[in-house]
């Protein structure tokens, strides 16, 4: 299958495919337009604290800072976060004095955050509740910051997932057995014509059987034993079938371990609030095949090919308030809650 899109068809990745499927105006925002889209923060950072926490402990006071000072909340929280970004991009794009960029940011500050008190009012709240967050987060910048208590709750859930019972085989600082471990693999590969971004959280290859695991850290707020649901909206079928494919090519090639099988993708899943029983849910052939061919073969969910044959038709088209479908049939749809069309969960 060699596929022909538009000169301006992006390098793929997961993330950008699985936001571009959930909303064409959300990837517009994003990859069109650079703006910031709003997301679970709070569960994304402790997410990455995790990772880094396991696969790159090193790094990680490099990559992020811990506040020691107290987190505001609520609309606090959300003003001096938007407080900051406005001061920043003012002294990045004018050549205005800092003093005015910090007056003008805390207007647009007052107004993106819909307080109802009086500005004069914000502002003493501000100076009690705020300041010394706003001062850490100029101290910090280039760094993702993440405070103390979340970074607890990375710290343990990142412990656990290194000694439970069942995660340790993957995770341990130290594995058995004549096997390699390879972490945070970020590479680009051509496949089928289309290019490719990937960033996989652990590949581990054991030697004596000749097998290669791919693996990738699911943090999450809910049950682990509710990730299909998680894996059915955020589509991380894709983000297996993209990995699954990097490494039967380029992976296999750098690494010289041809004949080597590649065992069906792994995702270790951990809530980060209860942490102590992670799931490990190996990707099923059924759902890999659901991802690969899709509404085509009578799955009832798009497959990456007939996905990225919509970005590129949004692309060439420039629309993007609405998907595909929407525009094609002239703003109507079709209910379908009785589809007999099989499922990936069948």
């Amino acid at each position: 299958m060699i596929m022909s899109y538009s000169s301006q068809f992006p390098t793929i990745s997961f993330s950008r495919l699985a936001l571009f499927d959930r909303s064409p105006y959300l990837y517009y925002k994003k990859y069109i337009l650079g703006e910031v889209i709003e997301d679970d923060t709070t569960t994304l950072d402790i997410g990455s604290a995790v990772d880094c926490l396991i696969t790159e402990p090193d790094e990680f006071h490099n990559r992020f800072a811990v506040a020691t000072v107290p987190v505001p909340t609520a609309m606090m929280g959300d003003y001096v976060k938007s407080l900051y970004k406005n001061y920043k991009h003012l002294l990045e794009s004018t050549p205005l004095s800092e003093e005015v960029c910090y007056v003008g940011a805390e207007a647009t500050a007052y107004a993106e955050t819909g307080f109802k008190i009086s500005f004069d009012k914000v502002k003493e709240r501000f100076l009690a509740e705020g300041l010394a967050y706003f001062k850490f987060l100029d101290a910090s910048e280039g760094k993702l910051t993440i405070s103390f208590e979340n970074f607890t709750i990375a710290q343990t859930a990142a412990n656990v997932l290194k000694s439970n019972r069942f995660t340790a085989k993957y995770l341990s600082e130290t594995l058995e057995g004549n096997k390699q471990r390879f972490y945070q693999v970020d590479s680009t590969f051509t496949y089928d014509n289309i290019n490719y971004r990937v960033k996989l959280d652990a590949i581990v290859v054991d030697h004596d059987n000749k097998t290669i695991q791919p693996l990738d850290i699911k943090t999450t707020s809910d049950s682990p034993y509710g990730f299909t649901k998680s894996m059915w909206k955020y589509r991380y079928d894709l983000q297996a079938v993209i990995y699954s494919h990097y490494i039967s090519t380029e992976f296999i090639q750098v690494n010289n371990l041809q004949g080597y099988t590649i065992l069906p993708f792994k995702f270790i899943v951990i809530n980060v609030k209860y942490p102590n029983n992670p799931l490990i849910w190996k990707f099923s052939e059924t759902d890999f095949m659901a991802a690969k061919l899709g509404k085509a073969a009578g799955y009832s969910v798009k497959s990456m090919w007939e996905i990225m044959d919509d970005l590129d038709w949004h692309i060439s088209n420039d629309l993007w308030d609405y998907t595909r479908e929407v525009y094609e049939n002239e703003g109507e749809l079709t209910t379908n809650m009785y589809d007999k069309a099989k499922t990936p969960e069948e």
